[in-house]
């Protein structure tokens, strides 16, 4: 399915230029945005790094051992923005502290289409 909009979008796009129309009217109207982050548990310094999407993969029903079953679009979409905690052996650098730290992963929306 999702590579079905992704061709359809195209041909759409590809339509409006001939048209002499605008072909960034599909990304004004479907593109959104959102930011990945690391940040650190003890001083709280955030490193963020912003990316748009034109859609976004959920996964409904355990797939590959993942574990994960959502029952509704709002619990998939709850469990995808959920940060991880990188802790241990997977502490992250922080610039800020200048040393390894805990710190969260993960992804907050920052525009939606």
């Amino acid at each position: 399915m999702q590579e079905f909009v992704r061709v359809l979008f195209d041909a759409i796009e590809a339509s409006l230029a001939q048209a002499g129309e605008s072909a960034d009217e599909m990304n004004n109207l479907y593109q959104g945005e959102f930011s990945s982050y690391l940040q650190c548990q003890t001083c709280n310094f955030e490193s963020p790094t912003t990316s748009t999407f034109l859609d976004i993969s959920l996964p409904i029903r355990n797939e590959f051992g993942t574990g994960v079953v959502n029952s509704s679009l709002e619990m998939a979409l709850e469990n995808y923005l959920k940060p991880d905690l990188l802790d241990g052996d997977n502490q992250w650098e922080c610039t800020k502290c200048k040393e390894k730290r805990d710190a969260l992963k993960g992804l907050k929306l920052t525009k939606c289409p």
